[in-house]
């Protein structure tokens, strides 16, 4: 299930994100997700905004069609 691992941060109400890391050697999208203590949104979303900037701007790859 896609909300497998995300329930238990909504049910504690602890504040969580998802971040795109990459993609996997198949091609499919990679994401860490942190979680941060109750009321600690500022040190998520710094530590978010850290991992977005050693990772780089992370874009989909261009898709081509066959004809």
């Amino acid at each position: 299930m896609p909300i497998a691992y995300t329930s238990v941060f909504n049910d504690t109400g602890h504040p969580a994100i998802s971040i795109p890391t990459g993609l996997s050697p198949d091609g499919l999208p990679c994401a860490v997700q942190l979680a941060a203590r109750h009321h600690r949104e500022d040190v998520l979303l710094g530590a978010a905004q850290a991992l977005e900037a050693a990772l780089g701007t992370l874009r989909p790859p261009a898709f081509t069609t066959s004809t």
